[in-house]
């Protein structure tokens, strides 16, 4: 009876797992588009980058092993879901989209840079009819010592036709970014670089432009530009 009550509890949890969905559909690839390539110009896609002070100490950044060009899947649309917190799975649409990454760090870890391109989507991906694309830029810099320092810019970078169907909101939310005309850092010349939004929240500046890419970058005590 011990073993015949063990076999029946058995099949009566087997019974009871929910039959899992299957598997993810795969419905296109998705690539940047020549708008958003063009923010990563050729002097930024390098193995390493030196940087100065006004002293003429230098700081040299290399290239991470997160570099180069990637693909990932971008759910649109939910088919099926199943189960509940021990078994539950799930059957989405997704699309393949391209994504480009750019990291440096000094060889103590103290410092981090990086520049993204990427392919995303506003809202849910309920329905995959009422997906809308876009592309962004996002750069990032990050101090881990002494104190520690961050700082980031947000570029939608091309809408991708969607323009009526983006928001004032949503477009403001994707855009996190100043641009300084013209200014000069350690006797470097930068013109039309975009910085962070100065709202007290960001403590690093980083300074991009399309001609060159990260150009310089900065905190409350420090000034540092490219070689």
């Amino acid at each position: 009876m011990h073993s015949i009550s063990k076999f029946a509890l058995f099949a009566l949890l087997f019974i009871q797992c929910a039959r899992p969905c299957p598997k993810d559909i795969e419905i296109g690839v998705i690539m940047i588009g020549n708008t958003t390539k063009a923010f990563l110009p050729v002097a930024q896609e390098t193995k390493a980058m030196t940087f100065k002070n006004s002293d003429g100490a230098q700081l040299v950044f290399q290239s991470t092993f997160f570099n180069g060009e990637h693909t990932y899947n971008l759910p649109v649309e939910t088919l099926c879901e199943r189960g509940d917190y021990l078994d539950k799975t799930s059957q989405t649409v997704f699309f393949v989209v391209q994504s480009k990454r750019w990291e440096y760090e000094t060889s103590d870890k103290n410092y981090t840079l990086s520049v993204d391109l990427d392919l995303d989507q506003i809202g849910q991906y309920g329905n995959r009819k009422d997906t809308v694309f876009y592309e962004k830029l996002a750069v990032w810099g990050q101090k881990i010592n002494n104190p520690t320092r961050v700082g980031r810019i947000a570029i939608l970078s091309d809408e991708r036709g969607n323009s009526a169907k983006i928001t004032d909101v949503q477009r403001q939310n994707a855009n996190l970014y100043q641009i300084i005309a013209d200014t000069t850092l350690n006797g470097r010349q930068i013109k039309n670089a975009y910085v962070p939004v100065n709202d007290g929240s960001q403590s690093l500046f980083i300074f991009y432009t399309k001609a060159n890419g990260i150009e310089a970058f900065t905190t409350d005590t420090e000034v540092w530009t490219r070689q």
